[in-house]
């Protein structure tokens, strides 16, 4: 139930669209009103109704010395006057973020309101790269706080058992570390450094302590950092291979590769042959079909201009060996298994340029070709 003069607090998780909660979109649609922190993703912003009341500029750390009064009084005075109020916050509203005192703000005012919880990139952007932030009898507490300038890591003390996540505020992965070895954590302690969670530009690089200053030195934007014994990358999940793919593909028949027009709906166009749908990305490849006779490549033709077809010649996607760390998440989810990492790097001739690697590369290491390598058919 949705009650109106009520405020309700609505977490709005790491980014992404797909990651918010059900009852969160409801409140979305339906609210009158809505107020939201910088740090909500423009994706989650763009899901905002055209109709809706923004009630108050975005929060965010340029605006942390205004009162929570002053930026909370357009949404109590909303919710007085008998509207549905949404507060969308970063991540879970319930972990930092000043809701608390927000809450008591409306409290204080007779406000009633709602706090609906949200997947916290504290552990999303861990989980989606297969890092155990607890493991039993290896790591059995976790502990959450956020870093900031004037106290970096609060009270936090090394224990072999312990994993301690950290929410970046003005401080850089670098000084984060060094005030951890300063306060008695080993130098050889493993940390993740992870930013943009739950995007596929999102990056997750791994460093002990020690080399954190150049490990971590070129990750930007919102960071969460993990720090602790049990977090040794060789205690890292690779995800297993995508099976299947292979088989429907047959890369020595002709590949068609048709640009720009979205997912294939095979039911709107009479075109026999075997289908596979691939991601769209640089390249805005949709997908490949194979084994056309001439009669469908005709069909295809009075569908599509001809600068929306192309044929693969030599396509493979190239790696930046600067960049790559070796994580394997490329050759662990490589649909036609083409790709090794040992003992050498080398893409064998069973790529089908979909480009999973290239999205999946948390580094940016794995990159698309030249354009040129592809003609028009």
């Amino acid at each position: 139930m949705i009650e109106k003069g009520t405020i309700y607090f609505v977490g709005a998780g790491p980014g992404d669209p797909a990651l918010l909660t059900v009852r969160a979109m409801e409140l979305i649609r339906v609210a009158d009103a809505v107020s939201y922190d910088c740090f909500v993703s423009r994706e989650i912003i763009g899901l905002i109704p055209g109709d809706k009341e923004i009630i108050s500029p975005p929060i965010g750390s340029k605006q942390t010395k205004r009162s929570v009064e002053e930026y909370m009084r357009p949404a109590v005075e909303a919710a007085g006057e008998g509207k549905v109020v949404v507060r969308l916050k970063s991540g879970d509203p319930w972990l930092f973020g000043r809701t608390d005192r927000e809450v008591r703000y409306c409290a204080d005012n007779k406000i009633r309101f709602e706090i609906i919880g949200g997947v916290t990139p504290a552990i999303s952007c861990f989980a989606e790269k297969g890092i155990p932030l607890t493991e039993k009898g290896r790591c059995d507490v976790l502990e959450i706080r956020a870093a900031t300038a004037s106290d970096p890591i609060g009270k936090s003390r090394y224990d072999k058992g312990k994993t301690c996540v950290y929410l970046l505020h003005d401080v850089t992965p670098a000084d984060l570390a060094g005030k951890l070895i300063e306060n008695g954590w080993p130098k050889a302690t493993p940390a993740y450094a992870a930013n943009n969670c739950s995007y596929k530009k999102g990056r997750v690089v791994y460093s002990s302590l020690e080399e954190a200053p150049e490990k971590f030195a070129g990750i930007g934007g919102t960071i969460v950092m993990a720090v602790g014994h049990g977090l040794d990358e060789a205690n890292r999940i690779s995800r297993p291979r995508r099976r299947g793919a292979k088989s429907k593909v047959d890369t020595k028949m002709l590949d068609l590769l048709v640009r720009g027009i979205g997912v294939l709906d095979e039911s709107k166009i009479n075109v026999e042959g075997d289908f596979f749908n691939i991601p769209d990305f640089k390249m805005p490849v949709t997908f490949l079909a194979t084994t056309l006779d001439e009669e469908s490549l005709d069909e295809l033709r009075k569908l599509y201009p001809p600068n929306m077809m192309a044929t693969r010649t030599e396509v493979k996607p190239v790696r930046d060996d600067d960049k790559c760390s070796n994580c394997g998440d490329c050759e662990t989810n490589c649909p036609p298994e083409a790709l090794t990492l040992e003992p050498d790097f080398q893409i064998n001739d069973e790529c089908i340029a979909c480009y999973c690697c290239v999205e999946l590369c948390s580094e940016g290491a794995m990159e698309v070709p030249d354009v040129e390598a592809y003609r028009h058919y």
